[in-house]
């Protein structure tokens, strides 16, 4: 740095004149550019589409994996607070199915209880597929 120049203003920034930062860049940036630009020279979009499509087939053979990667690329990825609301709803659930359970033990006997409470959330989920819920 040149001697006498201010390093920073009195805000923190680099100062005029302060050419500790100007046009350095990190050796691996520049492996980085260069093997973009290698890749983007080699594949062809007939590779990309062969490639996809053995991602459609392993999707199609039951690959789990695949099927993840083909829908996480095409619909986007699942958000996980989406996730998260909807582990928490399932816990809660299972919850209140464990609560009805105590809850009618007096009233209905065992068998017809477990029974009972499908059926409750079975139409609970019709009426939640039917924007009722």
């Amino acid at each position: 740095m040149t001697e006498g120049v201010k390093q920073r203003d009195e805000r923190g920034r680099f100062a005029v004149g302060n050419t500790a930062a100007i046009g350095r860049s990190t050796p691996r940036a520049s492996n980085v550019w260069a093997l973009r630009e290698t890749f983007d020279r080699s594949v062809t979009p007939e590779d990309i589409e062969e490639v996809v499509q053995a991602l459609i087939d392993q999707a199609k053979a039951g690959d789990i994996r695949a099927v993840g990667t083909l829908l996480d690329r095409c619909l986007g990825k699942a958000d996980s607070t989406a996730e998260r609301i909807d582990r928490l709803i399932r816990d809660a659930i299972k919850q209140t199915g464990s609560a009805l359970n105590r809850a009618l033990e007096n009233y209905i006997p065992e068998g017809e209880r477990e029974r009972f409470i499908d059926d409750l959330f079975k139409e609970l989920d019709k009426e939640q597929a039917n924007g009722l819920g």
